[in-house]
């Protein structure tokens, strides 16, 4: 099994609920360079969450293994 991050960008995909509490002012934060970015909450989101993947998937296969 790959240990690759995997996901899809088609309009079919999936998506699920992520519940989670968040602090009011960070939800505040979010909301307003949504609207200044003329997107929805949820994209906002699905598009930090996916460039922190790649982020921490490129970090992980650069750094050297130490046993």
């Amino acid at each position: 099994m790959s240990s690759a991050v995997m996901w899809s960008s088609s309009p079919r995909e999936g998506f699920v609920q992520l519940a989670t509490r968040v602090p009011k002012s960070l939800h505040t934060c979010i909301r307003v360079d949504a609207v200044e970015h003329e997107m929805t909450l949820s994209a906002w989101i699905t598009a930090a969450l996916v460039a922190h993947l790649k982020r921490a998937q490129a970090q992980k296969t650069s750094v050297p293994a130490t046993r």
